[in-house]
């Protein structure tokens, strides 16, 4: 018996990560292109699941079924899920952005030397140069 409901909650928790709304946008922050949108997101979430919460605690207190404590219960956890990717988006994207900078330095310097030992003057990489290695290494 509790074979078959670990195996039930594993197929709902599998459903649930794979097709949940909350946890597809969820995914799609954890990427570099999407930290930068961690914050804007993480609020409008926070936004929209509370007021489903909210909605729904009016229906229940109102005398509707009190299943629906269930789906207010999951609107609560996705807030609390979105309010903690504000935070932690934004100290990835610095981390990230610091070890950026850093590999750009690295990469001007490489440059610099490459032209020093060529017997040639350093370089004054432009800002459109920059750019293409900055490009370059986020790609």
């Amino acid at each position: 018996m509790m074979g078959i409901i670990w195996t039930v909650c594993v197929r709902i928790y599998e459903l649930l990560q794979k097709y949940g709304p909350s946890n597809i946008v969820l995914w799609r922050l954890r990427s570099r292109r999407g930290l930068k949108w961690g914050a804007p997101v993480g609020l409008a979430g926070v936004a929209v699941y509370a007021g489903i919460f909210v909605g729904l605690s009016e229906l229940i207190e109102h005398g509707a079924t009190a299943w629906l404590y269930l789906p207010a219960a999951v609107a609560l956890w996705d807030a609390i899920k979105f309010l903690m990717t504000i935070p932690v988006s934004t100290i990835r994207l610095l981390r990230v952005r610091v070890q950026e900078t850093r590999l750009l330095n690295a990469t001007i310097r490489d440059v610099y030397a490459a032209e020093a030992a060529s017997g040639r003057r350093h370089p004054k990489l432009s800002r459109d140069e920059r750019r293409e290695l900055v490009a370059g290494m986020r790609n």
